[in-house]
């Protein structure tokens, strides 16, 4: 962030004594985020900068910084302050609900909103009513299951319904609960924040959550900008989208999470300059799984169009769909030291992206019905010092368009690039699955398997599967156990072994006793993560 700060504005929603006609100084200050941010903007018209600082509590509120006049502007910083949490949430508090002669309660329902319109593009899925709908109802601060009939509502606790036709909704909560006396709040806001053409702008220390925008919307959205930075800030439990970046130049996200969101947690399209760093996009795309829509849109955290990026220290776990997708025309990408494990497909896809992708000092693991890594017409794609460990189709799947490139036109030069999987780099990896699960396997036709293995270099790489040694699967289905595929391929150094790791089980991949992996600096699996597997409401 270049620039100074010359204001500094309090936010103090709680006080008593705040209103947005006060100065917005410690004693008197602002009642809203919104009425301080039209403040730093007509300071940053003056080329001031400034500070917003918020005190702890819930905003009940939508913010906009728009355009800034300048190619630097003056910098705006809105961080939270105190030892509580600022929050945003796009939740009203409801009241006045009625009990009917069950479990079930009613409230008369203000909205029309229907399902949602597919977005263009989306129009060969299916995509079933549940995912369309954009309605949540939080009952005590546990987000209530959406069912589709008053009967299934009946049935099932902790759960809400809408009637469209007769505008009402019913609830059924959770046993014991009594709506009189629990807070009840029913999202009510489809976008929480939003930068739109701004520049220089620092988020820090605030929760956004409960946004109930429809299929491709986000809680907080930055767009046509530059030099942005969210640090340490939560976007949960919203409808689709936590965070959604797009045309921005120079982007940083820092000790976030974008967790429990209904689609993705984050999505990041044509942005250039991006930092990712200690941050988590973790238990997302419950809305869509609800459908079965898990696998054309949504993912942990999905990047399209990507140059210049670094992800560090990324965790992605037990999203209901892929961890991590570079989808299309991805370059100078590097994921250093992350966590991606028991998503419910694959781990990694990479598809139809140019390169240089690189993977490093990281684990995959656990991904349940997907490859750890799979690939769909990249190339230049480097695994370096990875553990790739226990995923279900295979640990490396090398897939795509069967016997043809796949064309991309790049989004900077407007040019048409043909693209095979080809140029990869294997590297110091541990590569370990069982059953009858491969360890590389593809789904090309034998001349572009062909292009993968001639052009593949790999070496001092660590294979093992202790149930069978068929594990390499060529084009064709042709299985070939270790010596095969070393004739085959261009690996040299590597060996086929049991890592003899002491507890895997709770990812714990570190060399016991006769291993041959002892002195290596493998990736380390962050704290206490086999208790995060076991709590998914965390």
């Amino acid at each position: 962030m270049s620039g100074t700060v010359g204001a500094t504005l309090y936010v103090d929603g709680p006080a008593i004594h705040a209103s947005d006609s006060n100065q917005g100084t410690r004693a008197a200050p602002l009642r809203t985020i919104g009425a301080a941010t039209a403040i730093a903007i007509r300071n940053r018209a003056r080329n001031v900068g400034t500070r917003i600082v918020v005190s702890p509590g819930v905003y009940r509120e939508a913010i906009t910084v728009g355009s800034a006049r300048s190619e630097k502007p003056a910098p705006i910083i809105i961080e939270g302050a105190g030892n509580g949490r600022v929050t945003v949430s796009g939740a009203n508090i409801w009241q006045g609900w009625q009990r009917t002669n069950s479990s079930v309660w009613t409230h008369s329902w203000p909205y029309s909103w229907g399902l949602a319109s597919i977005p263009a593009g989306w129009e060969s899925q299916r995509i079933t009513p549940i995912v369309r709908r954009r309605e949540m109802i939080i009952v005590n601060g546990h987000s209530l299951e959406q069912v589709m009939s008053r009967r299934e509502v009946e049935r099932a606790n902790a759960s809400f319904y809408v009637d469209d036709d007769a505008h009402i909704t019913y609830v059924h909560p959770q046993a014991g609960t009594i709506l009189d006396t629990a807070t009840v709040e029913v999202a009510e806001r489809n976008s929480l924040f939003r930068i739109e053409g701004g520049g220089n702008i620092v988020v820090r220390g605030l929760t956004f959550e409960y946004s109930n925008g429809p299929m491709q919307e986000a809680a907080v959205t930055v767009e046509n900008s530059s030099n942005v930075t969210i640090a340490d800030c939560l976007l949960v439990w919203n409808n689709w989208l936590g965070l959604s970046v797009r045309a921005t130049n120079g982007f940083t996200i820092r000790n976030s999470k974008a967790n429990f969101n209904g689609g993705a947690g984050m999505t990041l399209w044509r942005v250039n300059d991006l930092l990712l760093e200690n941050s988590e996009t973790s238990h997302n795309n419950w809305r869509g799984a609800a459908g079965g829509f898990i696998g054309w849109a949504p993912a942990g955290i999905k990047s399209l169009q990507i140059t210049n990026a670094v992800y560090r220290g990324l965790v992605a776990i037990a999203n209901q769909t892929r961890g991590v997708w570079f989808d299309t025309d991805c370059s100078d990408v590097v994921v250093d030291n992350a966590f991606i494990c028991g998503n419910q497909t694959d781990g990694v896809f990479i598809e139809a992206n140019p390169g240089p992708i690189g993977l490093t000092h990281s684990i995959i693991c656990d991904n349940r019905d997907g490859a750890g890594v799979l690939s769909g017409n990249s190339s230049g794609v480097s695994l370096n010092n990875d553990i790739l460990y226990n995923n279900g189709k295979s640990q490396i799947l090398i897939s795509g368009m069967y016997d043809t490139p796949r064309p991309i036109k790049r989004w900077k030069t407007g040019q048409t690039q043909m693209l095979v999987s080809d140029h990869w780099n294997l590297q110091h990896d541990v590569i370990v699955g069982s059953g009858a699960e491969s360890l590389i396997a593809t789904t090309l036709a034998p001349e572009f398997w062909k292009d993968f293995v001639d052009t593949l270099t790999s070496h001092d790489n660590l294979w093992f599967n202790p149930d069978r040694s068929d594990v390499f699967r060529m084009a064709g289905g042709e299985r070939l156990n270790f010596a095969g595929w070393q004739s085959r391929s261009r690996d040299q150094g590597s060996i086929f072994e049991d890592p003899h790791f002491t507890d895997a089980a709770n990812y714990k991949f570190m060399p016991g006793a006769g291993s041959r992996l002892s002195g290596r600096n493998l990736p380390v699996a962050p704290p206490e993560i086999a208790e995060r597997f076991r709590n998914a409401s965390e």
